[in-house]
């Protein structure tokens, strides 16, 4: 019997791996052929294209947005003040939503030249990402044996946010890519560099600022304050090419969340407030203060528990804390990650239900009208249960680890 139910597992684990392998195949050749040739790929790619050309030409892309789109020319933020001309070469820009030292970050994935070669690089950059994420993926799982290993790296890759992010030229993938590597620089404590990574994956501060914590939790100063003064040196490095105060462009981002594309996103554990008619403004304020207040809580509560298992704590508080689309999901990795480690070291059937559950939360398709309403609740629902049932199963975990040390005589 016991051979039989070995043999099914292996099978199950098989079967598993082809299907993974196959959404990866599709998810990804889909994703990287829209990106790179697709004629309505790319689509938010260009908007950060033509942004990097008004920067290279020392014009604030806010300003051009607030005046020529926007049509407001009321110079609250002193727009008029600066030159602010439509550019021909690169065209309009689009809806402005990152903050100033984004756009220094942005220099090094964004090619200025045509926006063909833009797509050909930021492909490319995409392609080493995603070989980043594979590979730490395998090696996390990879002392349980080969096969857990190619589950937890199939399973990165057939994300479906993995799609998302490659067809509309998201950063999504570069961040994940990023913050694995500020993840495995800590552990072999190398705060500089780790911390360096830590501030470009501010590229996209709602998405990567949570995982600033775990750096907190550790004690880490150096790669805090790296992290903080590569944040304020690049804002510096931008306002002087702008001729932009960095605070003046923090107000102006601040004016642009009242548009149209900021409503029609989902903003986090409290969005169901909003769709009750309380202030969308407000609603972000208190899902920001609840979800740090929540996410602290919790990454000091488990403190002394694996860097892992601290991640996946802040990629659960990344995607509740504030207003997201569905592309935002790639840092979710880390909670599958942590969950499929624990469901194969323990095998455990809460554990083993919770990273299905979960990789199923990610591994579906969904359009964009089914982000809205009930279905980012579930979403959200199964995260939260996934990650409940980790924090119960490390502290497990642990009990048993310092229990076999006692009885090895191995306890300090």
């Amino acid at each position: 019997m016991r051979r039989l139910l070995q043999a099914g597992r292996l099978y199950g684990l098989w079967l598993g791996c082809l299907a993974l392998a196959a959404a990866a195949v599709v998810n990804l050749g889909i994703g990287f052929y829209d990106l790179i040739a697709g004629p309505k790929g790319a689509g938010d790619l260009r908007f950060r294209w033509i942004e990097q050309g008004y920067i290279g030409t020392g014009e604030n892309p806010y300003d051009v947005f607030t005046i020529h789109i926007k049509k407001d020319l009321s110079n609250e933020h002193g727009e008029l003040d600066r030159r602010s001309a439509i550019d021909p070469r690169v065209g309009m820009p689009g809806y402005q939503g990152y903050p100033p030292w984004s756009f220094f970050t942005a220099k090094l994935f964004v090619s200025t030249g045509t926006f063909q070669q833009a797509r050909y690089f930021f492909a490319l950059m995409n392609a080493i990402g995603l070989t980043v994420a594979a590979v730490w993926a395998f090696r996390e799982g990879s002392p349980q044996g080969m096969l857990p290993g190619l589950v937890l790296m199939l399973g990165c890759l057939a994300l479906f946010s993995n799609f998302i992010t490659l067809r509309l030229g998201q950063y999504g993938i570069l961040i994940n890519a990023m913050l694995i590597g500020m993840y495995s620089l800590r552990q072999r404590s190398w705060q500089f560099p780790a911390g360096v990574l830590l501030g470009m994956a501010a590229l996209k501060p709602q998405l990567s600022a949570p995982f600033g914590l775990v750096v907190l939790a550790r004690r880490n100063w150096l790669a805090a304050g790296t992290s903080i003064c590569y944040i304020i040196v690049a804002s510096l490095i931008i306002g002087a090419t702008v001729a932009t105060n960095p605070i003046v462009m923090l107000k102006q981002l601040q004016a642009s969340l009242k548009s149209e594309y900021w409503h029609s996103s989902q903003l986090g554990l409290l969005d169901p407030l909003a769709h009750l008619g309380v202030d969308r403004q407000v609603v972000t304020v208190l899902n920001l203060a609840l979800g740090t207040l929540i996410g602290s809580l919790l990454v000091w509560r488990y403190r002394k528990h694996s860097d892992l298992t601290l991640m996946a704590i802040c990629s659960v508080t990344a995607q509740l804390w504030s207003y997201h689309r569905r592309y935002d999901q790639t840092a979710m990795a880390f909670l599958l990650v942590a969950l499929g480690k624990e469901s194969f070291s323990e095998r455990r059937a809460p554990v083993i239900a919770a990273f299905l559950v979960v990789g199923l939360s990610l591994w579906c398709p969904m359009r964009e009208s089914d982000w809205q309403g009930a279905i980012p609740m579930c979403q959200y629902a199964a995260w939260m249960i996934g990650l409940a049932v980790l924090l119960r199963n490390s502290r497990s975990s642990d009990v048993r680890e310092q229990r076999a040390d006692v009885e090895n005589g191995t306890k300090e």
